[in-house]
């Protein structure tokens, strides 16, 4: 029983009601008036009316008792899916509380591991030194060389920390303004000339056109310098690292390219952690703070555009990030 059912319970008493009043009629005019007619109708018209409230009234009570469970229901299920959605929010939140700690201990463990080596380093070249070596010609020019070299990788992983420290905490604010980009990676070729010789890799670069862009200037200029640095160190002798640039209506991408030893496709997604090293032997040989893939992710980041990494075992490797176009450029187009 429903609010349909009492409307046509109500349409049908309407109905009753007026066929007794015409029954009524035709009775006062073609019979005898009598007052018997009078009282029968009467309490007709009593008895059909009690019977519609109190019927109206059952129906009535049912429909506010079947809302109330209905209502009640409701009531549970809401609060079931709150349980439900604190629950899941509570889990998540914890399971991002693990995952941080886990961070924070790999990181201090790796940052410890990182200063190690060279902190040893300059106390074994300094204690002989002092031992006597300082005075042996042979050796005292040697070791204070070495030192040197250790106090220098100190100084880049400490640098370098403070650089991702203060990029993920938004101290650092990309200046953002229009400049040449082609004279920008013309004048990391040009730095990076010498590094490339002593590696035996070819430093390829046939864009020629001035192509301007809205970024960091300084920041870009390091996330090129960083990329093709890696690109040369990770090289093959006699192979070549080849910047290219590609132009879209509204977007510039650049991608540093080398046909050096490659990354296993396992690595790729951990590229751009901090102290992440593929070959790690390798890469501390050669120096460098094992920060430098993850500023530049900071960095493409922080100028809210994306950079990408694809490699191949023994085939070579290919980072591409994307830069916007200034509008002068594209509206033009």
């Amino acid at each position: 029983m429903d609010s349909n059912f009492h409307n046509k319970l109500s349409i049908r008493f309407s109905s009753i009601v007026t066929l007794a009043a015409v029954l009524l009629l035709i009775i006062i005019t073609n019979f005898e008036f009598k007052v018997i007619y009078i009282v029968i109708i009467a309490v007709f018209y009593v008895m059909v009316f009690s019977f519609f409230k109190i019927f109206g009234k059952q129906i009535d009570d049912y429909n506010n008792r079947e809302f109330k469970k209905k209502f009640r229901k409701l009531e549970k299920m809401q609060k079931h899916e709150n349980i439900e959605e604190w629950t899941k929010k509570k889990t998540q939140e914890i399971a991002q509380l693990k995952a941080n700690e886990q961070f924070r201990k790999e990181f201090i463990g790796n940052v410890a591991h990182e200063l190690k080596t060279p902190i040893f380093n300059i106390q074994g070249y300094t204690s002989t030194l002092l031992d006597g070596a300082i005075n042996d010609p042979e050796v005292n020019i040697k070791y204070l060389e070495r030192t040197d070299k250790n106090a220098q990788r100190l100084v880049a992983i400490v640098k370098d920390l403070d650089m991702i420290s203060k990029l993920e905490t938004g101290a650092i604010v990309p200046d953002i303004q229009h400049f040449n980009l082609t004279e920008v990676v013309r004048e990391v070729l040009d730095i990076l000339e010498e590094k490339s010789k002593e590696y035996g890799v070819n430093l390829v670069f046939e864009f020629n056109k001035d192509l301007y862009v809205y970024a960091d200037n300084e920041k870009i200029t390091e996330v090129i310098h960083n990329l093709a640095l890696n690109s040369i160190i990770y090289g093959r002798k006699d192979g070549k690292t080849e910047i290219i640039i590609k132009e879209k209506k509204k977007k510039v991408f650049v991608s540093v390219s080398d046909n050096g030893i490659g990354i296993d496709e396992k690595n790729l997604n951990h590229i751009f952690e901090r102290f992440f090293r593929v070959d790690k032997s390798r890469s501390r040989e050669r120096g460098g703070s094992g920060l430098g893939l993850a500023i530049v992710k900071h960095i493409i980041d922080s100028h809210n555009q994306t950079i990408t990494v694809e490699s191949e075992v023994g085939k070579g490797t290919n980072f591409t990030f994307s830069l916007p176009k200034i509008i002068e450029d594209y509206e033009s187009d």
